[in-house]
């Protein structure tokens, strides 16, 4: 027994050690630490952001409806590696199905989606009001495109940031979380690098 405590001291302490010494072994050594955050594909991110805000956007009564419609407007093939990852996971209390949409789409395409995820350029469907539960996030959108719920943008330091438009989630009748609220940037700030 006094075994497993000495041997368990030596851990610990071993532990709080490296614990106090990361925040100044990653600013003494700021250039090791970069190559780690350029291996991770730029699609992925985007995956992961739009899986993370399907965590912090409550829908409108859903509970009939046990499949979260989660579209994607444009077909990067390595951002589909990722998005078909969401496939099977959960989302305000229903499981994800990735649906691929085409740039030629309808306003009844988009009716069936609770969030839309747009990788390529606007089409003119979506310049209209979108359906009451319809979230668009947008990526790198263009200025003036009101329906945008969340827009996700990579500055000049290749960060990805977002920005909420509190008139568009309104419209969608959604209810964004104040954690994710706290974590955007400001609307106005979206266009400046």
């Amino acid at each position: 027994m006094t075994g497993c405590k000495t041997l368990l001291h030596a851990i610990i302490s071993h532990s709080q050690k490296f614990c106090l010494m990361l925040p100044f072994w990653l600013v003494a050594f700021p250039q090791q630490a970069r190559p780690f955050e350029e291996t991770i594909p730029e699609a992925n991110l985007q995956a992961a952001f739009v899986y993370n805000f399907t965590q912090f956007i409550k829908w409108p009564d859903t509970q009939a409806n046990t499949i979260f419609p989660l579209c994607i407007l444009g077909s990067k093939d390595d951002a589909k590696k990722f998005f078909n990852e969401l496939n099977g996971k959960t989302a305000n209390h229903q499981v994800i199905e990735v649906i691929y949409l085409s740039s030629v789409l309808s306003m009844t395409n988009l009716q069936g989606c609770q969030l839309v995820f747009q990788l390529e350029a606007f089409p003119k469907t979506l310049t209209q009001p979108l359906a009451q539960g319809v979230v668009l996030v947008s990526y790198n959108p263009l200025p003036g495109t009101e329906n945008i719920c969340i827009a996700l943008q990579l500055n000049r330091e290749r960060k990805l940031r977002f920005a909420i438009n509190p008139a568009a989630v309104a419209v969608a009748g959604v209810v964004v979380s104040s954690q994710l609220q706290k974590l955007a940037i400001e609307w106005q700030e979206l266009r400046q690098p």
